[in-house]
């Protein structure tokens, strides 16, 4: 079904409808897997699936949705955070390896407590999450009227708010996290209708998406180094490394972002 979606265009809300159930299905089919085996993969598919989720519920007029739709995206978003810090966990914990800590010293044992908690915490969620059934839609509140451009537009001016910003300090973390979390939910979004942007503007967007993913990692590596260098001394070299490959990511982001592709973005899902 999501396939044969995304290759016609969503001219209406109940589109959209159609659009968010199949987000739905693959969002439980993949909470299932987690269930079973909580591993790297399923935990990365389970988080890309509730993005995906989490945009077409965005989409939905209110007065589509129910109160079982939101509580079961409230524990859904709840499910996602915890695993977000799981992941961070990962990441922190393959970085040291590859500067060369051992996987049985003292700070990766650490680590891999820390996490094992908190996956017992997004497990507990997961379980009922799954035990519940689908949330309902209130199919005959649902107007004509497409909400999709709407929102496309929105959110790529969002996106480039903070272009500036960036680009004139590499210091403005928070507005680059922002930034990278509108470009993700603006992908998203294009998916739904692959007649909004270019092949060429979804390229784009995945490469920043890559790029300022990267620079993510050394900012979350960073904050750990810088919270655990006075305990471990070690840490004071890695942290001197980490920052030189966020610069190095960061200038790359700069370059990518300097030339004047990015205003087309604004175009997109403006009525013609």
């Amino acid at each position: 079904m999501g396939s044969e979606l995304n290759k016609r265009l969503i001219v209406s809300r109940q589109d959209c409808i159609r659009c968010f159930n199949d987000k739905l299905t693959s969002f439980r089919r993949k909470l299932s897997r987690y269930v079973r085996d909580p591993d790297h993969k399923s935990i990365h598919d389970v988080r890309t699936s509730f993005r995906r989720l989490n945009i077409a519920y965005d989409v939905l007029p209110r007065s589509c949705r129910t109160d079982d739709s939101e509580i079961y995206l409230h524990d859904a978003r709840q499910f996602f955070n915890l695993n977000s810090q799981i992941r961070d966990w990962d990441v922190i914990s393959l970085k040291l390896q590859a500067y060369g800590l051992s996987e049985k010293g003292k700070i990766l044992r650490w680590i891999k407590g820390a996490r094992k908690k908190q996956l017992k915490q997004a497990m507990k969620i997961a379980l009922a999450l799954n035990a519940q059934p689908r949330p309902k839609i209130d199919k005959n509140n649902s107007p004509k009227l497409n909400p999709l451009p709407m929102h496309v537009n929105k959110r790529a001016l969002r996106f480039l708010s903070n272009q500036q910003l960036i680009l004139a300090d590499s210091s403005n973390k928070e507005e680059l996290h922002s930034m990278r979390k509108d470009a993700k939910k603006l992908f998203y979004l294009l998916e739904m209708d692959n007649s909004l942007a270019s092949a060429k503007q979804m390229s784009n967007i995945k490469m920043f998406q890559r790029l300022t993913g990267e620079i993510h990692d050394c900012d979350v590596a960073e904050i750990f180094l810088e919270e655990q260098g006075n305990a471990h001394t070690e840490l004071h070299l890695l942290l001197t490394q980490e920052r030189a490959t966020r610069t190095k990511y960061y200038l790359e982001l700069c370059e990518f972002l300097s030339d004047g592709k990015w205003q087309s973005l604004a175009n997109l899902g403006k009525r013609k």
